[in-house]
């Protein structure tokens, strides 16, 4: 009975020792990537950083995170913790406080929720690439200090590795009970016809990189997008359908090159709802609406509208109309 005791005390002084050491590396490691994000241009802050969870698990709380810059993009949060079994520190469940704050210069953004959290597995090896992520954000509501809110009943993102596709991931992302800004439905639907709530909103995309999704990506400043292939972008609201596939490559400048096809319903709602929205200004929207209303007039179906979106020279380009800058990859 003896040797069984002291095969146990022995055995949790050993476990004790790696929980020890793990800890400390755990945190280390930590301070050290977020101290050193400023130096790659990502201004980072928080007010304590430590790992609990003896004996069993690693949990890094981090209280009062602060990312990014107020002039370009910042996220803040009271806390964000990341919780790992000891036995498997690379699968990794994240979670998020009931409220987030995303500041940009032109308004601030609260992000309240039920729950969110993720769930992350890397690779055990020591560059710690992503296998795969799955996120979940349950009854949300994302409200700006302009006036406006949205919610949503459930949020799901994912993100997985591409088999025999380097540095490859492919990505999900459905939103399930989108309600928009009553404001914004007003102003494209004063007769109230549209339905409360978005239909669907889902997208499946596979974003290849320059370089492998792992711990180094965000750190030497030249991580980057080499092209993004769009297997299915999907919104339907009442009598509106947005669809659209394709492939945008980086170019040698860095902007996005190729086409995306875009499949339309009822687009002039669409358009006066992009206006509404600020994702278009007037001169944008009127400049897109003439463009569709030529294409209309070749459908010799009359019915709905496939439009060809270029992207070339740094332009996106609509039915041969020069319209906003490409975006950067």
């Amino acid at each position: 009975m003896r040797w069984l005791t002291g095969l146990v005390v022995g055995f949790m002084v050993v476990w004790g020792g790696y929980w020890g050491v793990g800890s400390r590396a755990l945190e280390r490691g930590a301070t050290a990537w977020l101290d050193g994000l400023p130096a790659n241009g990502i201004p980072a802050a928080y007010s304590a950083l430590t790992v609990q969870g003896f004996p069993n698990r690693f949990d890094l709380i981090l209280s009062d995170p602060v990312l990014g810059d107020p002039a370009a993009l910042q996220w803040r949060a009271a806390f964000f913790h990341l919780l790992a079994l000891s036995y498997r520190p690379y699968n990794l469940i994240a979670v998020w406080p009931d409220s987030q704050q995303i500041i940009t210069p032109a308004q601030t953004l609260t992000l309240t929720n039920q729950s969110a959290r993720a769930s992350v597995l890397f690779t055990p090896t020591p560059s710690l690439p992503l296998d795969h992520l799955e996120l979940v954000v349950d009854q949300g509501a994302l409200a700006s200090d302009t006036g406006w809110q949205t919610a949503f009943g459930q949020l799901r993102f994912a993100t997985r590795q591409v088999i025999g596709q380097q540095n490859a991931h492919q990505i999900g992302l459905d939103i399930i009970g989108l309600a928009p800004d009553a404001a914004l439905r007003r102003a494209i639907d004063p007769d109230t016809t549209l339905p409360d709530t978005v239909t669907a909103l889902h997208l499946d995309v596979t974003a290849a990189f320059n370089a492998p999704l792992d711990r180094f990506a965000f750190g030497n400043g030249g991580f980057g997008l080499e092209s993004l292939t769009l297997a299915g972008l999907r919104l339907e609201w009442g009598p509106m359908m947005l669809a659209a596939d394709g492939t945008l490559t980086r170019d040698s400048a860095g902007f996005a090159q190729g086409q995306i096809v875009i499949h339309l319903r009822d687009w002039p709602r669409m358009v006066a709802l992009a206006q509404a929205s600020g994702l278009l200004d007037p001169i944008n929207a009127g400049n897109i609406s003439r463009a569709l209303k030529v294409l209309a007039g070749m459908d010799a179906d009359g019915g709905d509208l496939d439009v060809p979106l270029g992207f070339t020279g740094g332009r996106m380009v609509l039915a041969g109309l020069p319209l906003l800058a490409a975006p950067r990859f």
